[in-house]
């Protein structure tokens, strides 16, 4: 029994910790520089995936969203923004600069700039308000 009871809760802590949601199944209370995540009144923990489940994801931690990566058509990463702060990188993983990202992926650039909308539409239309 008491092997069964060790088992179900390393399972129940390993579910806990990797939990997976699209963005529209939460809410969220923007704040002038914070974002705070909420899944059934209580603050997320785990990972936000665009609708798509490949365009961007977002990695919330305590219910304070801390990063968002933005991949390109081929499911490569493409930015990073954490900490207010933007970082672009090229096919290989290298870091190159914004004006780089949009001189040589002007398209995946520009497909970067609408996933922003995006995320900021959907969580101004599903409001936490309590």
């Amino acid at each position: 029994m008491k092997k069964y009871l060790l088992l179900l809760s390393i399972s129940l802590f390993i579910f806990a910790c990797n939990k997976e949601a699209k963005i529209s199944d939460l809410q969220y209370k923007v704040d002038k520089w914070d974002c705070y995540v909420y899944y059934n009144d209580k603050p997320y923990e785990g990972t936000i995936w665009s609708e798509d489940g490949k365009s961007y994801k977002a990695i919330v931690d305590c219910g304070i969203l801390k990063r968002i990566e933005y991949y390109n058509e081929d499911g490569k990463l493409f930015c990073v923004v954490e900490n207010r702060e933007k970082k672009f990188y090229n096919e290989k993983g290298n870091e190159i600069t914004r004006d780089q990202a949009r001189e040589l992926y002007r398209e995946t650039y520009y497909n970067w700039k609408g996933q922003q909308s995006e995320f900021s539409e959907i969580a101004e239309s599903h409001p936490y308000n309590n």
